[in-house]
């Protein structure tokens, strides 16, 4: 058996996991739209993230958006967006570039999102109306198969320290490594091309850029051209997964 396989059989969630999560997306779902159409507000609600995905390795979370139609006001958008968070969820209200609502349903940490139901990424109203975006385009793209290479490679991020894009990390976000995969195919050719061809400045692309950026790494976001999603990861932290790239092709271990 390969060290993939081996580490596949461990990371892959089991029948009764995905049924379980499933449930609880589902029940989070329906009681966020319960008190949505008792209180009439207009908006739709989208799963997005690595849940929505299936790139998800074990205790997944759940990220729900609350999308209000283009012409909320942000004043209405952060009211009413955190108000359900509280009275259905009972969660804690958090701010990072966004308000959103933090709680724990079913003992699954759930992140309540509001944002604007944007048609284009050229729209943009706050800073996380993309997001729905990105879950779309990942989903449309990825081939049979590809959400298990996406696992094998955050595994591999997290075992070399180069998961996530906090700023105590510098690394690689779960979206990045989603992207990496669809560009290159396998976990094994994700590593074979950053090995051979990554350096300082590295230039990636799904789709044609808006505009030249500039970074350590510079991986282009399929659906904004405008941004890098590879802005977080430090020159460290880039050398390090090519570095680590480069001895695991040598010696899988």
């Amino acid at each position: 058996m390969s060290v993939e396989s081996d580490v596949m059989a461990r990371i892959i969630p089991d029948k009764d996991t995905v049924d379980w999560i499933d449930g609880v997306a589902r029940r989070l779902k329906e009681k966020v739209q319960e008190y949505i159409d008792a209180h009439g507000i207009v908006a739709e609600l989208k799963l997005v993230g690595s849940y929505s995905k299936g790139t998800y390795l074990s205790n997944p979370d759940l990220d729900l958006f609350i999308m209000f139609p283009v012409g909320t006001s942000r004043e209405e958008l952060v009211e009413t967006g955190l108000k359900i968070g509280e009275e259905v969820l009972h969660g804690s209200r958090m701010y990072a570039e966004h308000p959103y609502t933090s709680a724990v349903f079913e003992g699954v940490d759930v992140d309540l999102v509001p944002n604007i139901h944007i048609q284009s990424t050229e729209n943009l109203v706050t800073a996380v109306d993309r997001t729905p975006f990105h879950t779309d385009y990942v989903l449309s793209k990825m081939a049979e198969g590809q959400n298990n290479q996406i696992r094998l490679l955050k595994r591999f991020m997290k075992g070399i320290g180069a998961y996530g894009a906090e700023p105590n990390v510098r690394g690689f976000s779960g979206y990045l490594c989603e992207l990496m995969v669809l560009k290159y195919g396998t976990f094994l050719d994700t590593l074979r091309a950053a090995s051979e061809t990554w350096r300082e400045g590295t230039q990636v692309s799904l789709e044609p850029p808006r505009r030249k950026l500039e970074g350590p790494l510079v991986f282009y976001d399929p659906v904004d051209g405008n941004r890098n999603v590879a802005s977080a990861v430090h020159v460290d932290t880039l050398a390090r997964f090519v570095q680590a790239s480069r001895e695991y092709l040598a010696n899988p271990s």
